[in-house]
């Protein structure tokens, strides 16, 4: 297992002692269960389980680590809760998707009016275009359009 802490590189200033990163190569890792068996060990142990004798023994000791496997076991069986979450995640991205289009499109109506008004108090493309970040070619449309 590797620890890590954020520092600048420049000075070896640390940031803060709060934040630590812990790196475990999983697939080297080999712990016996024993009563010194640290709670962190036995988290890694979870993600390295294999088989549902492994799982069962992690739930012996630990009521955090049993509620884990427990969901885990919930949510394996059940095909149509699966289902349902793949649906809810999908909902999640195709509302976030629509979100940010609509600010898009919103942010491109208002670039729009704004040059209209410029245009309306004579201000050259130019400045428009750098003002609004629209091309001049459109400004020249929206001009033909007043």
């Amino acid at each position: 297992m590797h620890r890590g802490r954020l520092k600048d590189i420049e000075t070896s200033d640390e940031f803060t002692d709060c934040i630590e990163i812990n790196f475990v190569e999983l697939k080297k890792l080999v712990i016996n269960i024993d009563d010194k068996t640290t709670p962190k060990e036995l988290w890694v142990m979870l993600f390295n389980a294999k088989t549902e004798k492994d799982l069962n023994m992690l739930k012996d000791k630990s009521p955090k680590i049993t509620m884990v496997v427990d969901k885990l076991e919930l949510v394996s069986s059940d095909e149509e809760f699966r289902y349902k979450a793949l649906m809810r995640e999908k909902a999640l991205r195709d509302y976030n998707s629509a979100i940010d289009n609509a600010e898009h499109r919103g942010i491109e109506k208002e670039k729009i009016e704004i040059a209209k008004k410029m245009l309306l108090k004579n201000i050259a493309f130019e400045t428009i275009s750098e003002v609004t970040g629209l091309p001049i070619e459109e400004i020249e449309k929206l001009k033909s359009q007043l």
